[in-house]
């Protein structure tokens, strides 16, 4: 009786951690659109949708904003809250980000990014919704 009152015990302490770091899935959806040259007549658009951890540590997304020399990760730490959008250059140089997780605190709310790489003479505008 002893012995399985230990161990109720101890499996009931390894659980709280994992309970604690739970996390809710949420779809997001990422829309890329790119124009390039002189011209906004007509930007090429691509659409990507990923499941993410809500959780405030881990649960991350990274993707390229090519033919920009740029990349991007998209967080949502938090289900009852908005989402991280952090972008940076290649060479590590230039970061930039757009963070409604502490701005609106609602779920849904859009994120919107824009990066222009003259060297490549491309403009990545960058729309993220997490629901």
């Amino acid at each position: 009786m002893r012995i399985i009152s230990l161990i109720v015990v101890i499996l009931s302490l390894v659980s709280i951690p994992n309970s604690g770091f739970s996390a809710d899935k949420i779809t997001c959806t990422i829309e890329k659109s790119l124009t390039t040259g002189n011209s906004l007549d007509k930007p090429m658009v691509s659409t990507e949708k990923i499941s993410l951890d809500a959780k405030p540590f881990g649960g991350n997304y990274t993707f390229s904003l090519a033919p920009a020399k740029a990349e991007c990760e998209l967080r949502n730490p938090n289900p009852k809250g908005g989402t991280f959008l952090n972008c940076w250059t290649l060479d590590k140089k230039h970061g930039f980000r757009s963070d409604h997780t502490t701005i609106d605190k609602k779920v849904g709310v859009q994120n919107t990014l824009t990066y222009a790489d003259g060297e490549s003479d491309v403009v990545v505008q960058i729309t993220v919704l997490c629901k």
